[in-house]
């Protein structure tokens, strides 16, 4: 059913797990993130790259003491294994990859 990655991950975990303050949930959500995508299809990658799930992995990268700092850098790692078996293209053209690299470039994180 076309879109229903989109749907899903919308739903249960841009609204959902990561409005939440929880870190239950939040691991949850990168957990959900780690499982989905390698299974996602190319044009239902952008979703999985939502403003919530990127502020998030980025906050808990930035600081390696932080309770979800493991989970994060799981989740980059899923991340570079995708791109290293050519499944996608890391390049500036690539929707996600433009929305990780103004924050990472500035060192902005929790905005």
């Amino acid at each position: 059913m076309p879109g229903a990655l989109e749907a899903l991950w919308d739903v249960l975990v841009e609204q959902g797990l990561f409005v939440s303050g929880s870190h239950q949930r939040r691991y949850l959500g990168f957990r959900i993130f780690a499982t989905l995508l390698p299974l996602a299809t190319a044009p239902a990658i952008p979703a999985l790259f939502s403003p919530g799930f990127v502020r998030c992995l980025l906050n808990n990268l930035n600081k390696p003491d932080n309770y979800l700092h493991a989970a994060a850098a799981d989740c980059l790692d899923q991340i570079v294994a995708y791109a290293k078996v050519g499944r996608c293209r890391l390049t500036p053209g690539t929707p996600w990859f433009s929305q990780l690299t103004p924050r990472m470039l500035s060192g902005t994180f929790s905005s």
